[in-house]
């Protein structure tokens, strides 16, 4: 199988734009790049109120049939069910054994959804997410979980969109609701569900990095749990080997945004600015235009003095959602150099800006952070009557305020793989 992200390089190297519908004379063609075994076609037809589906599978070698399946469906929500008939015959055509095939063969339905619109949502959702877009992939999110309210693996990425944006209230519940539909999984979705919990819910971060290496384990070729093995480390405060575990996920697919930007934004941590710039411009000159690289380079650009710099940063992110990151960075370094007038005048703005973005809860954390440093810098009195404002105000179920909190540079905020 060619993950997403191979498949969009191989368009950008064909000359062609890396979100093109992939043809089956293109699909030959990159086949053959590939220099894979075989090219699974599908056609699907409506004949009145019945859909008749056809599955093949040709030799990229010679462009010879290797096998074909058929099924039928007896209206649109039948379509998954027929299409997952189709492709467990085909598994045996292409030489999956018996074994195999009974031990990792949960329908579709099941194992995903039943709802075509809600898969649509989905894909979108994560096509955006491939992008590297985490807030504009929630709309799509939310929407495949309207369509389908058991989309276990819809949950629980909504839940790491949201922890990725600084809404954890938001997440802890996502990753719960998926929690308990998790019998609604693969075998991988339910890894992806389970060590998610385990680390953002129950806090238990032996029990997640032992779902990880299962996860590794069963599928060695796969990034996702190579990289999150690298925030948990982050986590348990061990920086050095989770650089290496971003490194190694990067080596296993070069493509992947999230590993090279926690990857800068970690040696921009630890005061390796030269490394973190050079694989921050790298990650653009390579994957195009993202905000996590810019973020980086927006920090290390004032933590360099090139004001110049930044503003060709702010330029960047300007417009986008992320530059409600590039506001909160703004609000750091007016509390790092002690400009609490401007800091206090400049706040309102960024909570209507977190508002207006429907990410309130990262613009309480950001209040909080905030308030913590005025607090250790001496102005407890005035600060302690802001805090019991805010609490106050607050909803019941925001706990954003309740605990101690650190300040985190948006570019270093934990952010877990797809």
């Amino acid at each position: 199988m060619v993950p997403a992200q191979k498949v969009r390089e191989l368009l950008t190297l064909m000359a062609r734009k890396p979100d093109d519908a992939v043809t089956l004379a293109l699909g030959r063609d990159m086949c053959q790049r590939l220099g894979s075994g075989a090219l699974m076609t599908g056609q699907i037809v409506q004949l009145g109120t019945t859909y008749v589906l056809t599955v093949a599978a040709e030799s990229c070698a010679t462009g010879d049939e290797i096998g074909r399946e058929q099924a039928q469906a007896a209206g649109k929500d039948d379509v998954l069910h027929a299409l997952g008939t189709a492709l467990s015959s085909m598994r045996g055509r292409l030489g999956e054994s018996l074994p195999s095939i009974h031990a990792h063969d949960k329908p579709l339905a099941e194992a995903t959804t039943s709802s075509l619109g809600a898969l649509k949502s989905f894909s979108l959702g994560d096509r955006e997410r491939g992008r590297g877009n985490d807030p504009g992939s929630v709309p799509f999110y939310e929407a495949a979980i309207r369509q389908d309210p058991d989309f276990a693996l819809a949950y629980a990425r909504l839940g790491t969109v949201y922890s990725n944006t600084g809404e954890d209230a938001k997440a802890l519940d996502a990753y719960k609701e998926a929690y308990r539909r998790r019998e609604r999984a693969s075998e991988r979705e339910q890894f992806y569900i389970d060590a998610h919990y385990f680390t953002s819910v129950e806090a238990n971060l032996a029990r997640a990095s032992q779902m990880y290496e299962l996860w590794r384990q069963a599928y060695p070729h796969d990034y996702v749990p190579v990289h999150n093995l690298g925030t948990i480390y982050l986590e348990a405060g061990e920086p050095e080997r989770a650089l290496q575990a971003f490194r190694d996920a990067i080596a296993l697919n070069p493509r992947n945004p999230l590993s090279r930007g926690a990857a800068a934004a970690l040696l921009m941590a630890l005061g390796r600015f030269a490394e973190a710039r050079r694989t921050a411009e790298t990650q653009l000159a390579d994957l195009g235009e993202s905000a996590p690289p810019r973020l980086t380079l927006y920090t290390l650009d004032y933590l360099e003095g090139n004001r110049a710099d930044m503003a060709e940063q702010a330029r960047h992110l300007h417009g986008t959602p992320s530059d409600l990151e590039r506001a909160a960075t703004d609000l750091g370094i007016a509390a790092y150099e002690g400009r609490f007038a401007a800091l206090d005048a400049a706040m309102p703005s960024f909570l209507q800006q977190a508002e207006t973005q429907g990410r309130v809860g990262y613009g309480r954390s950001r209040l909080a952070d905030l308030l913590l440093v005025r607090a250790l810098a001496g102005f407890t009195r005035d600060t302690r009557a802001r805090a019991k404002e805010v609490l106050s105000s607050k909803p019941s179920d925001d706990s954003t305020l309740g605990s101690p909190l650190r300040w985190r540079s948006p570019a270093t905020r934990r952010a877990p793989a797809r």
